[in-house]
């Protein structure tokens, strides 16, 4: 019905035997069909509002927007789109199989398996990510904090570090998207949760080091829980040095030095 309602304005619809041995016979018109997709519509051309307040990208600044997708080609959604960004819409693209080779192509430049040409492409974390973790301040008291780790439409991979002076005592983490709304219907907002005990330090002054990874698959965990420690090492180096003696009938003396150093 879409395919031919695209091109035609009305088509009937023939459907025997759905309930009870009956038959439906019926003309449906093309302002019928697009009165039953207006809701969707209107989703669409508030997806594309969101998408350039987000981008900060002026309208008049866009060349020409390329439609995809099987229902792109609904007259009725192309003016939508066309009246909300006020940009031409272009049609240089197979609109029903483009989406399904631009991802073969991508998952050839990421495997090793595969020698394809590079294409320069940026890819922007649609979701901010918040760490929260838990500082614990006597027996019965703790200290929780909130970080936006990973801004929304910041660039990935990435990894960032989180440094805790020392801390002997268990650190509860969690890794979570910051805002639900942003997030599919029923998409959970917890990514994990971490328990980071540190070893016995050595000395007085060390430093816990949390690396946070947000990787090429978009998926965020910790990666490394590091203990750095600071010290002095005190080592003797003995440094020889040669005396070269020009007349042969000289005995020939070998003087050394003895220095102790000082290793951070």
């Amino acid at each position: 019905v879409r395919k031919i309602l695209s091109a035609n304005s009305e088509t009937p619809i023939n459907v025997e035997s759905l309930l009870d041995d009956r038959d439906i016979y019926y003309n449906l018109t093309r302002k019928e069909f697009e009165e039953l997709i207006e809701p969707m519509a209107t989703k669409i051309t508030a997806l594309c509002k969101k998408v350039l307040a987000e981008s900060k990208v002026k309208p008049e600044d866009i060349h020409s927007i390329e439609m995809v997708g099987e229902s792109s080609r609904i007259p009725f959604i192309i003016q939508k789109v066309k009246d909300c960004i006020g940009a031409p819409i272009s049609r240089t693209m197979n609109s029903a199989d483009c989406v399904a080779r631009g991802c073969a192509i991508q998952c050839a430049m990421l495997s090793p398996l595969f020698r394809v040409k590079d294409y320069a492409m940026v890819d922007l974390n649609p979701y901010a990510v918040q760490v929260v973790y838990t500082l614990p301040k006597t027996d019965k008291e703790a200290e929780r904090k909130v970080r936006t780790l990973f801004e929304k439409g910041c660039n990935f991979p990435v990894t960032k570090a989180l440094s805790f002076e020392n801390r002997k005592d268990m650190i509860e983490m969690q890794l979570k998207y910051d805002d639900p709304a942003n997030l599919l219907l029923g998409g959970p907002m917890l990514l994990g949760n971490y328990h980071i005990k540190p070893g016995e330090p050595k000395e007085e002054k060390f430093t816990l080091s949390v690396k946070i990874t947000l990787d090429h698959n978009m998926v965020c965990s910790i990666s490394s829980a590091e203990l750095l420690e600071d010290y002095i090492e005190e080592k003797k180096v003995v440094v020889l040095s040669l005396i070269h003696i020009s007349e042969p009938t000289r005995p020939l003396y070998i003087s050394y030095a003895v220095f102790c150093l000082k290793k951070k």
